[in-house]
């Protein structure tokens, strides 16, 4: 790989983590509104059960595709690249949900604690992943024939 391709991969790493938050944020949120309607038209929706089901499906993919989709961009160090992306979805995270709502007045509840935890539990699926992944890959390359 030479050096520009190289240099212009790790400037990619942040805007692929990025873009890859953002399409799954998306394509989560068409999909929950898609299911809520369904379910509205059928009538038979517990909305206690539909509240945490998309709870668990809005925050857990997001953190893990930023993680994720910036390490699969970075040419090296992977495992590291995906720390430290996870570290800074936890940290924006906390920020968000429980920093900011607390210094603008808002009551942080258990609900911001929750949007919190998912998030931060999401990235750290993320690492798990390319951990696995990188791991898996390298296992094959050394497998003999």
């Amino acid at each position: 790989m030479g050096k520009t391709v190289y240099i212009l991969r790790w400037i990619g790493v942040l805007p692929a983590a990025l873009l890859g938050y953002a399409a799954i944020q998306l394509i989560v949120g068409v999909i929950y509104r898609l299911i809520n309607a369904c379910l509205d038209v059928i009538g038979s929706q517990d909305p206690d059960v539909f509240y945490y089901v998309h709870l668990l499906l809005y925050y857990v993919p997001k953190g893990s595709a930023f993680v994720i989709a910036g390490s699969k961009v970075a040419p090296g160090r992977r495992h590291a690249t995906a720390i430290v992306l996870a570290v800074s979805v936890i940290l924006f995270s906390l920020l968000v949900h429980v920093i900011a709502q607390y210094q603008s007045g808002n009551r942080v509840g258990w609900i911001n604690y929750t949007h919190f935890t998912l998030e931060s539990v999401g990235a750290l699926f993320g690492v798990a992943y390319i951990v696995f992944a990188t791991t898996m890959a390298t296992n094959k390359r050394q497998t003999p024939l």
